[in-house]
C-alpha cells in the first residue's frame, strides 16, 4: 500500500464521523479540500505578511461613512489587521497533520497555536459543533495569525474550485494560486471568513458594538452577526462582527483579555 492509500486509510478510521458530517465522502473530494484549505492558509498568510492597514480596510469597509471610520480607527490597538479567519473543508487534525508537510517548504515556523470549541453562540449560528484554532505562523522574523474555523456541516459548495494541484508535491501549484485574488475567489463560499481587528479595550468593544446597532438600523449594506458582544472565555476575547453585504466582507473587532500563552492582559 501507498503512502497516500495508507494515509487515507487512516484518516477514514479515525475521522469517519467528520468526514461524513463534512460531505467528504469520497477520497476525491477529501484531497479537493485539503487543497482548497492550504492555498487558503497559505494565501491568507502571504496577504498578512504584506502588512494589510487598518485604516485603509476600513477606508473601504465602512465606504461612505467616515464617521464611523474614524470612531473605529481611533480605538483600534494596532495599525495593520490582527488575523483571518477562515474555515476549514477538512477535520481539523487532518489540517494539522498536512501543515507539518506545507509549511517548512515555504520556510513557514509554527510558533503558536490554541485550540478549543467554538462560543455557544458561534455553534448556534452555524447550527453545527465548531472547533476554532489559533495558529501563529513565523516567516522572515514577521508573524502572523489564522483563525480556523472546524465547523461539522456539509462543505460549501466551492470546495471543489480549484481542482486537484500537481506539481513538486503541491508546493509550486500552491505558491502560484496562493494570491489575495485567489483569496477572495475560493472564500467566496465561506460565510464565516473575516479580517480580524484589535480593539483597545473591551468597554470599546461594546461602544463599536453600540454604534454598529445604530448604523444596520438605519444602512441596509451593513449587518450584525449577533445582538450583542460575544465572549469567549477559551478564547480569552470580546468581539463583535459587522458584514458589509455590498462587498460581501466581514470584520471582527475584538480585544483579547489574556494573550496566546494564556498571560492576562487586562
Amino acid at each position: 500500500m501507498s503512502d497516500r492509500a495508507e494515509r487515507l486509510a487512516f484518516w477514514r478510521r479515525w475521522h469517519s464521523h467528520v468526514l461524513g458530517r463534512k460531505g467528504l465522502i469520497d477520497d476525491t473530494a477529501l484531497w479537493a479540500a485539503i487543497d482548497h484549505d492550504r492555498v487558503v492558509a497559505l494565501a491568507a498568510a502571504r496577504m498578512l505578511l504584506t502588512g494589510v492597514p487598518t485604516r485603509s480596510l476600513l477606508g473601504e469597509f465602512f465606504a461612505d461613512r467616515a464617521d464611523i471610520h474614524g470612531e473605529v480607527v481611533a480605538v483600534a490597538e494596532e495599525e495593520l489587521v490582527n488575523h483571518i479567519g477562515f474555515q476549514v473543508r477538512e477535520p481539523l487534525d487532518i489540517w494539522l497533520e498536512g501543515l507539518t508537510h506545507w509549511a517548512p517548504r515555504f520556510d513557514f515556523d509554527v510558533i503558536g497555536a490554541k485550540r478549543f470549541t467554538a462560543s455557544e453562540a458561534f455553534r448556534e449560528q452555524v447550527a453545527a459543533f465548531a472547533e476554532i484554532m489559533q495558529i501563529w505562523l513565523c516567516h522572515d522574523g514577521s508573524t502572523v495569525e489564522l483563525e480556523l474555523f472546524d465547523i461539522h456541516r456539509p462543505n460549501p459548495v466551492g470546495s471543489g474550485r480549484l481542482g486537484h494541484l500537481h506539481g513538486d508535491d503541491g508546493s509550486r501549484a500552491l505558491l502560484a494560486a496562493a494570491t489575495p485574488e485567489v483569496l477572495r475567489s475560493v472564500l467566496a463560499d465561506d460565510d464565516i471568513w473575516h479580517f480580524g481587528v484589535l480593539i483597545m479595550s473591551e468597554a470599546a468593544v461594546e461602544r463599536l458594538h453600540d454604534r454598529f446597532l445604530a448604523l444596520v438600523r438605519d444602512d441596509a449594506r451593513f449587518c450584525l452577526r449577533t445582538e450583542r458582544t460575544v465572549a469567549n472565555s477559551w478564547h480569552g476575547s470580546v468581539h463583535t462582527k459587522l458584514t458589509n453585504l455590498e462587498l460581501d466582507t466581514e470584520v471582527e473587532f475584538l480585544t483579547y483579555q489574556v494573550d496566546w500563552q494564556a498571560r492576562e492582559l487586562r
